[in-house]
């Protein structure tokens, strides 16, 4: 999160592909490449890796909802992301 906070979305997502890379069960890594094609607007990539993160975890689907429920971006883009994942809408 600190390189992407710092605008650096190319080296945040190398440094979370080492960290899958040393340990291909960590789901956090799997989420936050996730969060970090989001960031980049790049909606399909992202939501390849949330997928990843239910088919692992389906326990992970609320934390997932509501991560993408207050996400600062746009809530048609994340509406998509959560119907595509199968989570409830963004509504607030």
């Amino acid at each position: 999160h600190v390189l992407l906070a710092e605008g650096k979305p190319d080296e945040a997502f190398a440094s979370l592909e080492l960290a899958l890379e040393a340990d291909p069960e960590y789901l956090g890594a799997i989420y936050n490449l996730g969060a970090t094609r989001q960031h980049q607007c790049r909606y399909a990539e992202a939501a390849a890796y949330y997928e990843e993160v239910l088919r692992r975890d389906p326990d992970h689907a609320d934390t997932l909802s509501d991560s993408l429920s207050r996400s600062r971006f746009c809530h048609t883009h994340s509406n998509h992301l959560l119907k595509r994942l199968g989570l409830s809408e963004y509504r607030g």
